[in-house]
């Protein structure tokens, strides 16, 4: 029998799950600039930009670990 992942499992999964992640907030940030609300467009333009940049800078730390403990290897 093989105990193998599927390629899905161990490869596209974690990383949709994170390119997901990225999309939601850049739209986020891009369509706050459309709120009329000065307080809600500061808070979500701050929160969502904060996250945004936190998870350009750090996908790598998450993705990477995330696909080598479902099985993934280098190549």
């Amino acid at each position: 029998m093989n105990t193998e992942k599927s390629r899905a499992y161990r490869y596209y999964l974690p990383t949709l799950t994170a390119l997901l992640v990225y999309l939601v907030l850049f739209f986020t940030y891009i369509n706050a600039w459309y709120v009329n609300n000065r307080l809600l467009h500061f808070l979500l333009t701050d929160i969502a930009g904060f996250l945004y940049g936190a998870v350009i800078m750090a996908g790598p730390i998450i993705v990477y670990p995330s696909l080598y403990y479902r099985g993934a290897t280098l190549l």
